[in-house]
């Protein structure tokens, strides 16, 4: 068999001879197989990841974009004029599916704009850009020119999940939240997955609750068959985990959960729920439970609040801590068959998170 367990901070392997003999059906369900491979470099501030590999992210007002795939070492491609960006960075930058274009959040808060740049244009100089009137926290790609973002209204400091069409700069809210704005991410069916961020109004959501909105009700909002949707009331209940203030997806559909909530003792830690967890509980049969994660706490300061990004080159998760100055880095542990077939199987000692987790 295949053994995990805890040991501190630094990831230890030791090969051991073990006969296998359960199959994918024994372990569905448990927590995603995931581990420590190392870490590297980042920009600094939000990043994402470009169609090679890559990494391109924000350092104050300058793009940076990475010399060779995980190389952790960094050009300056340009820089926006100065005051566009927030004295406290981007909220987020966003590669479009296409590969040609990114997004980014100026991190302010009322007469917030986003600006849309083309990798093309991207020169050492001052960066060229389109720029929209729009609130910006998280974002993430409906279509390769339509983007989602989350993000507080001014008016009420309600979070949203807007649709901006780029090119007429047609935006329209397709989710309203009863709490503070959260991640957002799209599964691999098109279906929307949000969270209410922070909990600050009597009854309702609470903190770190993530729902689902199916893409077919996600469409109807955008064609004006039916108004924004109500998290609160309406959408699949998927579980209540950190602040899902990040969400994001892999490769095989497993959901990456950052942010933290110091009300329920929920930081310290990152969470990644297995894709048939999130299944499951997209169909209705359960929410997410404390077995259905993995999650680790990496670096060795406290109160660390995670998010991360999904490398689908080199199939990593990118977890940052605070800034992207140093990310994590994080892989699939090789399915137990492969092992098997060397006849050698692999006891892994997980970092273990320093604080006590409460349930789900």
């Amino acid at each position: 068999m295949l053994v995990f367990w805890h040991s501190g901070r630094a990831a230890v392997a030791a090969a051991l001879v073990v006969t296998f003999s359960f199959g994918a059906g024994d372990v569905q369900g448990a927590a995603p197989p995931l581990h420590y491979v190392g870490s590297q470099g980042g920009p600094g501030g939000a990043f994402d990841v470009l169609a090679d590999g890559r990494l391109i992210g924000m350092n104050g007002e300058s793009v940076l974009v990475e010399t060779a795939v995980g190389s952790g070492q960094f050009m300056d491609m340009g820089s926006f004029d100065p005051g566009l960006i927030s004295e406290f960075g981007a909220s987020f930058l966003s590669v479009s599916p296409s590969g040609s274009r990114f997004v980014v959040g100026d991190g302010n808060f009322g007469s917030a704009h986003v600006y849309e740049v083309a990798l093309a244009d991207l020169n050492g100089g001052s960066i060229a850009h389109r720029s929209y009137l729009h609130e910006n926290y998280a974002a993430t790609w409906y279509d390769n020119d339509r983007i989602a973002i989350s993000a507080a209204d001014p008016n009420t400091f309600l979070g949203e999940v807007r649709i901006l069409e780029l090119g007429s700069g047609n935006s329209t809210r397709v989710i309203s939240l009863d709490g503070a704005s959260g991640g957002v991410a799209f599964d691999g069916s098109g279906n929307l997955f949000t969270a209410n961020g922070y909990d600050f109004i009597p009854g309702g959501s609470a903190t770190g609750d993530i729902r689902a909105f199916l893409a077919g009700d996600i469409a109807q909002v955008l064609s004006g068959q039916q108004g924004a949707i109500d998290f609160a009331t309406s959408g699949q209940f998927i579980g209540q985990v950190l602040s899902g203030s990040d969400l994001g997806f892999d490769a095989a559909e497993h959901l990456f959960v950052g942010g933290g909530d110091i009300d329920r003792g929920q930081y310290d830690y990152f969470a990644v729920a297995d894709g048939d967890a999130v299944r499951r509980a997209l169909a209705g049969m359960g929410a997410l439970e404390w077995p259905d994660l993995f999650s680790d706490d990496p670096d060795e300061n406290p109160f660390s609040f995670y998010s991360a990004r999904y490398n689908t080159l080199t199939g990593e998760w990118l977890v940052a801590s605070g800034s992207s100055s140093l990310l994590y880095r994080y892989a699939p542990i090789p399915a137990p068959g492969a092992l098997a077939s060397l006849g050698v199987g692999v006891v892994v000692l997980l970092r273990r998170p320093r604080r006590e987790r409460r349930s789900l």
